[in-house]
């Protein structure tokens, strides 16, 4: 449910122990995810790494669950770059039950990601902004049957906040396949501020919760 208040426009951070209202007006919509945006990495930042590896375990059992519950067998992931949720723990279980796994990779003067089929996580390389990736890519996103992406923040209806490039916001423009936000449950905010160019997700998935936009 969208946040109704007195107020012009705000969002709301819900941590374990406290919300924070931060307020922006309705037409400075890109200041708005600017603020949210450092709110968010400070966030994240304040999981510690034992935490860290636990939660990350905890959302890949969930995650690889609802996958493998949907009969696919082709799956887009992103490699792990700061303090994002890991995705070390989901691709091993995925492996493990034969599912292929494709990483994305820049290409030069190509807007949109590509994806490459990779059968060990030692066949990644550090490409463009230092983002481990495929050395090839070899795996149409047509070939995915669900591509899971990375975020700062995510909503109960989709949203998602990105780094700011837009990468994944052009590259699933025309996908037809599900697109899965994968992050930590302090992630999730009350609304994200969306634009007309950004990209909905059918699914958002965390260590404690599956939030489900697309019901196909």
């Amino acid at each position: 449910m969208f946040l109704k208040s007195s107020i012009p426009w705000g969002f709301l951070i819900r941590g374990a122990n406290q919300t924070t209202m931060v307020v922006s007006s309705q037409s400075d919509s890109a200041r708005s995810k600017a603020d949210l945006r450092e709110i968010l990495k400070e966030r994240r930042s304040l999981i510690g790494e034992v935490e860290r590896r636990r939660l990350s375990a905890q959302g890949a059992q969930r995650l690889c669950g609802w996958l493998l519950g949907h009969g696919l067998s082709t799956v887009g992931l992103f490699a792990t770059i700061r303090d994002e949720i890991d995705t070390a723990p989901l691709f091993e279980a995925l492996r493990g039950h034969g599912v292929r796994a494709a990483f994305p990779k820049i290409v030069e003067g190509v807007r949109e990601l590509q994806f490459g089929f990779v059968a060990d996580w030692t066949q990644l390389v550090l490409g463009r902004y230092q983002i481990p990736e495929p050395q090839e890519a070899n795996a149409a996103i047509e070939m995915l049957e669900a591509v899971v992406v990375p975020g700062l923040g995510f909503d109960a209806v989709g949203g998602r906040l990105g780094y700011g490039a837009g990468w994944y916001d052009r590259t699933l423009m025309s996908y037809r396949g599900w697109s899965v936000g994968f992050g930590f449950d302090v992630q999730v905010v009350e609304e994200v501020p969306m634009e007309s160019y950004d990209r909905r997700l059918d699914l958002v998935v965390t260590d404690e919760r599956t939030l489900v936009v697309d019901t196909r």
